[in-house]
This record gives C-alpha cells, structure tokens and sequence, in this order.
C-alpha cells in the first residue's frame, strides 16, 4: 500500500511541476520540504522495529547484534516511541526494567508475548 501511496504522490508532483518521465523529483521535495524517508514511513506497520536478518546460523542468533534487535523490537511501543529523546528513552527504559525484574532473557520475552 506504501508503494502505490508513493507512485502516485510522485506522479502527482511530476504533473504539478511538468517534469518528465526521466526526470527526478528530488529536488521537488526537497523544495516542497517532503522527506522522501518520512514518506516512506507513513503506511508501515512496524515503523517502530529495527530490520532483523534473517539467518540459519545459531551463532548469529544469539549472537549480541541479533540479540539487541530482538530485545528492542519487543520494548512497548509508547518506550519506542520515545526513542528520538535519549533521557526520556533511559528514564523510560530504567522504569519499565525496575518494575519488572527479568532473571532471564525468556522471561522479557515471554512477558511481552502475552
């Protein structure tokens, strides 16, 4: 649905501003102030989670890099959202990691599962 928003907001500007097939729109938006990254963002449903590779690897699993995405793409989406703000994030994160004493690595997953 992304895709098609952005084919047709481009194709829009390209009848506003008569631009040509082989022309670029960049310097449209970024006249129009239009992020194309912003745009991007709109429609997704999970705006919010970091990329996580896929890999049949059981080393690259658990390894730390891996690891991290995972532990940050379960964090509450109200957590995630303050992420743009560092001390607001830390405070955020401390709270919910005081409240809720996790012994293990399962435990905080398997308390956001359900």
């Amino acid at each position: 649905m992304a895709t098609k928003y952005l084919f047709y907001k481009k194709r829009g500007f390209k009848n506003n501003y008569r631009l040509g097939n082989r022309d670029s729109c960049y310097e449209v938006f970024k006249d129009e102030f239009v992020l194309v990254s912003e745009m991007k963002r709109i429609f997704t449903r999970q705006v919010t989670n970091f990329y996580q590779p896929t890999s049949k690897s059981t080393p690259y699993q658990r390894g730390i890099a891996n690891m991290g995405i995972m532990i940050y793409n379960k964090l509450p989406p109200s957590i995630k959202n303050a992420s743009d703000n560092s001390k607001t994030f830390k405070t955020l994160l401390k709270m919910l990691l005081y409240s809720n004493s996790f012994y293990t690595v399962n435990e905080y997953f398997n308390y956001f599962s359900t």
